[in-house]
């Protein structure tokens, strides 16, 4: 009888696809090995076409294994996948995207009113035409008045979150209708900021945090509580009892923006509800560390463009990830200490197709952050240079 030793296969292998061309040539090679001329076996043969087939088979199989194990750990499930998995696992749910709102100024610029409208009749254009906002509620509109209307986004995530001044046209209104978004409280039009969906990573993070409201872990207990408000998307706990003893406080941020006072009150609500007798909870705004990046961007000028500006959106869009995907405290270093990696934001950009080389002005070397606070990218400035 003859017996076949059972192939112990790591983690890592199971996880690797296996091409159909390397499944042939090890079929090939294990013929071989057994006596078969299988070297001398034609492209079209009745036999080299089977193991042809066989590898194919193998190949698509190695690709269902990959996806099979992925699906079942936290560290290589995506979209998704890592959603049901965490609700599984953890009974959280991730956060879905949500769309921006806040008031427009709409105005009879043509003295043509009076207006009546009906709840999404007016739509709105960022100066872009990247994002369209539509209004919540019907109204009206006197002859040559001007009144500030809700609108929401008509899509969700942080791209309606567009600065004072860039919505200024419509697109369906009733003519000689003008619209414009100045700022409608301090300094922003925005009432509610939209957020983009949780990120695989940023989810990866916050689910085993569940665990310790089970376990009633002061520091990551909190952190996970403060989580679990719409706009909060990160949090971090000094809990080296910064005020007096018991004390522990809480800094929390939005997605690329500060939180706002219902999300920190509603936080704080929250953290006093579920707070230990002995403990002091208290949620604050993270700071921000504001960087500029100037400096000059060389393509490659075998890029076919009319100018190397062309690449201009795709290494701010760069530039702007990696802002927003920065953990607060920045990563951690040898020394123990934060700091923002310039080395980490030049290969993001270098990743883009026909970036040669990159000459920052600002920054040129790493930049610490404090334990407790956010990099925000400040003035932004590249020139583009064909090379």
């Amino acid at each position: 009888m003859s017996t076949h030793s059972v192939v112990k296969l790591t983690l890592e292998q199971l996880r690797t696809p296996v091409s159909a061309d390397d499944a042939l040539a090890d079929m090939l090679q294990d013929l071989q090995d057994l006596g078969f001329t299988a070297d001398s076996w034609q492209e079209g043969s009745i036999v080299r076409t089977i193991l042809e087939s066989q590898a194919e088979m193998v190949s698509r199989m190695s690709q269902i294994v990959k996806t099979l194990v992925d699906l079942i750990y936290i560290d290589t499930a995506e979209g998704d996948n890592l959603s049901l998995l965490v609700k599984n696992l953890y009974d959280i749910t991730s956060k879905d995207a949500t769309p921006t709102v806040g008031y427009l100024q709409i105005s009879d610029s043509a003295n043509a009113g009076p207006y009546t409208f009906d709840a999404n009749e007016l739509v709105a254009q960022d100066d872009d035409a990247t994002v369209t906002f539509s209004n919540t509620s019907a109204g009206t509109l006197s002859l040559a008045a001007s009144a500030s209307i809700e609108f929401r986004a008509e899509s969700s995530g942080t791209l309606g979150n567009v600065d004072v001044g860039k919505i200024n046209s419509f697109v369906v209104a009733p003519a000689g209708l003008a619209v414009s978004n100045p700022a409608y409280s301090g300094s922003t039009w925005i009432t509610v900021f939209g957020q983009d969906a949780e990120p695989d990573a940023a989810l990866r993070s916050r689910a085993p945090k569940r665990f310790t409201e089970v376990n009633g872990l002061t520091g990551e207990y909190y952190e996970y509580q403060a989580l679990t408000i719409p706009g909060i998307n990160q949090a971090k706990a000094d809990t080296t009892n910064p005020r007096t003893t018991g004390s522990v406080d809480i800094y929390v941020w939005g997605e690329g923006s500060p939180p706002t006072s219902d999300q920190i009150a509603d936080a704080q609500a929250l953290l006093d509800k579920h707070k230990a007798l002995d403990s002091d909870p208290l949620v604050r705004p993270a700071s921000a560390t504001v960087i500029s990046v100037t400096g000059s961007i060389y393509v490659d000028k075998k890029f076919i463009t009319d100018t190397a500006n062309s690449l201009e959106p795709q290494v701010k869009a760069a530039v702007q990830d990696y802002f927003s995907s920065a953990s607060m405290g920045g990563t951690i270093l040898d020394d123990l200490r934060g700091y923002f990696i310039l080395d980490e934001l030049t290969q993001r950009i270098m990743d883009i197709d026909y970036v040669k080389k990159i000459a920052f002005i600002n920054p040129v070397i790493d930049v610490q952050v404090n334990p407790y606070s956010v990099v925000q990218l400040g003035d932004y400035l590249m020139n583009f240079y064909l090379v």
